[in-house]
C-alpha cells in the first residue's frame, strides 16, 4: 500500500511505494537532496527532520553523523530512514541541492568554421501534367543540376517534411546536406541552419546555439546536471544506473529533458525553433558519455576501467531523444581511457597544445579535473575526483556553490569579513571561499607552512 508523504517548506507531496526510502521519495517527487555518496550513508548530507508519522529506527550510520539532541529532534539522513506510515517531513537549507552559480562566459575568437552540414537554397519546379515526377525526384534533380550534388541518402524523416514545405514555402526551401551525401534537414528559405555545442560536466552542463554560417555563438544556456540528485560524482551515479536498466535509462532521459529545453529556450531566444539544429557536438567525461547514450557504465567502475567505445561517433538526435531537426546527428568526440572523456579530448583541440613546441601543462578543472602534459610532441594525461575538494565534501561546513555559500573571505585584525553568494545568510563555505580563508590565515600567521594552526584567540580547540 502506498504511502503518503509530505516534503515542506517546498511544498512537494505524494504517494510512495512502500518500502522506498525518504531519499527515494524525494526523487520521485522532484525534491533534490544533497548526497554526495549517491544515497548509501557515508556522507550525512541528506539530513531531514521528522515532523509527523512513524519510521523506521534511526541506523548506526545514522549514529554516527547525527548527535543524540539532533536524532531525539527527529533529525534523519533521508538515505537511511523509510517511512512506515504517513508523514511530513521538514528540508532544511543546507540540505537541498540548490541551484550552483553556472558559468558559460568565456573569450570569444573569430574562427574559420567548416560544419560537416551546408544548406543549399533549391526552388523546385511545381508539378504539372507534362511533369509527373515525384516531389523528391524533382528535388534531387535541382541540387544535382544546381548544385552539382548527387546525394546517396535522403533521412526519411526529412522526406516526410519534404511535400509540406514546398507547398507552403512556394516551392522554395533549404536542403541541408551532411558531408555532400546525406539530406538531413529540410528548411523554409528564411532561417539559417543552427548548431549546437554541448559540454556534459558531472555537475553542470553548458550549451551553446551557434549560426553555423558564420560560427558566432548566438546564445549560450548554464544549467545543473539534473542527474545530481543521484549521486555528485561518477561513481555514486555508475553505481546507480548499475542497479537496473530503468535507472540507467532515468538518469539518461534527465540529461536529454535537460538539453531539449535549453535548446528551445535559445531557439526561441533567437526567433528560430528548435528543429532549425540541424548538428549539434557533445561532450563529456567518458561516464557521462556513456550514460548519455545509454550505454552499460559497469566496465568504467572494474579494473582495467575500459570504456564500452572510445571511437568518435555520429548518432542520429532523434534516436537518443532530442528533438532538433529529426535527421539532424550528433558528434561525440573520442574518449581516451575510462576517467579521461572526450571533454578533454575538446580541450586539447581548443587549446591546440600538441604543437605548442615547448612544455606545456592544460588544466581542466572540474567535478573531475583532467590534466595534460605535452612535451617534444608527446602528450600524457589522466585525472583526478577534484570536486569534493573544491566543494569541501569532507569540511564539516563544505558546500557547493550554491544561495548562502560563504565565497570571498578576508581577516581585518581579529574581524572576519565575508561575501555569499546571493547576499544571504551564511550556511556553509565552497570552494573559493575554503581557499580565501586559506590563503587569509597563512598571511595572518595563524596557520604556519606545515598547515598547523598556531595559537590565535579566535580559533576554538575541539569541534565546537
Amino acid at each position: 500500500m502506498p504511502i503518503y508523504v509530505d516534503f515542506e517548506p517546498i511544498g512537494r507531496r505524494g504517494e510512495c511505494p512502500n518500502g522506498q526510502s525518504l531519499l527515494d521519495c524525494a526523487r520521485q517527487l522532484g525534491v533534490e537532496l544533497i548526497n554526495l555518496c549517491g544515497g548509501h550513508g557515508s556522507c550525512g548530507r541528506c539530513v531531514v527532520q521528522v515532523m509527523a508519522g512513524v519510521v523506521s529506527d534511526p541506523t548506526p550510520e545514522e549514529e554516527k553523523f547525527l548527535t543524540p539532541a539532533r536524532l531525539q529532534a527527529d533529525y534523519r539522513l533521508a538515505c537511511r530512514t523509510f517511512p512506515l506510515t504517513d508523514c511530513k517531513v521538514r528540508v532544511p537549507p543546507e540540505s537541498l541541492s540548490t541551484p550552483q552559480r553556472t558559468q558559460v562566459e568565456s573569450e570569444d575568437y573569430h574562427l574559420e568554421v567548416a560544419p560537416p552540414v551546408r544548406a543549399y537554397r533549391v526552388s523546385v519546379p511545381p508539378p504539372s501534367l507534362e511533369d509527373l515526377r515525384g516531389d523528391a525526384e524533382r528535388f534531387r534533380d535541382v541540387l544535382s543540376e544546381r548544385h552539382g550534388l548527387t546525394v546517396s541518402t535522403v533521412d526519411v524523416q526529412a522526406f516526410q517534411a519534404l511535400s509540406t514545405h514546398l507547398r507552403t514555402q512556394d516551392w522554395t526551401v533549404q536542403a541541408v546536406v551532411r558531408d555532400g551525401q546525406e539530406i538531413v534537414a529540410v528548411l523554409p528559405p528564411e532561417p539559417r541552419p543552427l548548431g549546437l555545442a554541448v559540454d556534459l560536466g558531472t555537475t553542470k552542463i553548458a550549451a551553446y546555439l551557434l549560426d553555423l554560417l558564420s560560427g558566432k555563438t548566438l546564445a549560450a544556456r548554464g544549467m545543473m546536471n539534473p542527474q545530481i540528485a543521484y549521486g555528485e560524482d561518477v561513481i555514486a551515479r555508475i553505481t546507480y544506473a548499475q542497479q537496473s536498466p530503468k535507472q540507467a535509462e532515468h538518469l539518461r532521459g534527465l540529461v536529454v529533458a535537460a538539453l531539449n529545453r535549453a535548446a528551445a529556450e535559445m531557439a526561441t531566444q533567437v526567433g528560430a525553433k528548435a528543429t532549425h539544429i540541424v548538428e549539434a557536438v557533445l561532450v563529456g567525461n567518458t561516464a557521462m558519455h556513456h550514460l548519455f547514450l545509454g550505454l552499460p557504465v559497469g566496465p568504467l567502475a572494474q579494473a582495467p576501467y575500459v570504456p564500452v567505445v572510445t571511437s568518435a561517433l555520429d548518432v542520429k538526435a532523434r534516436d537518443l531523444g532530442m528533438t532538433i531537426a529529426p535527421g539532424a546527428y550528433i558528434h561525440l568526440l573520442p574518449n581516451i581511457a575510462g576517467y579521461v572523456g572526450a571533454d578533454h579530448v575538446a580541450a586539447l583541440l581548443a587549446t591546440d597544445i600538441a604543437h605548442t613546441g615547448e612544455a606545456t601543462l592544460l588544466l581542466d578543472i572540474g567535478t573531475n579535473t583532467e590534466v595534460c602534459l605535452a612535451q617534444r610532441g608527446r602528450m600524457t594525461s589522466l585525472s583526478c575526483a577534484s570536486g569534493p575538494a573544491f566543494e569541501g565534501a569532507h569540511i564539516s561546513c563544505g558546500m557547493r556553490a550554491a544561495s548562502g555559500a560563504i565565497e570571498h573571505l578576508r581577516l581585518v585584525g581579529d574581524r572576519v569579513e565575508f561575501q555569499t553568494i546571493g547576499d544571504g545568510p551564511p550556511v556553509g563555505m565552497c570552494g573559493s571561499g575554503i581557499l580565501d580563508a586559506l590563503a587569509q590565515l597563512r598571511r595572518a600567521g595563524i596557520v604556519d607552512r606545515r598547515g598547523r594552526m598556531r595559537t590565535h584567540p579566535r580559533v576554538r580547540e575541539g569541534n565546537t
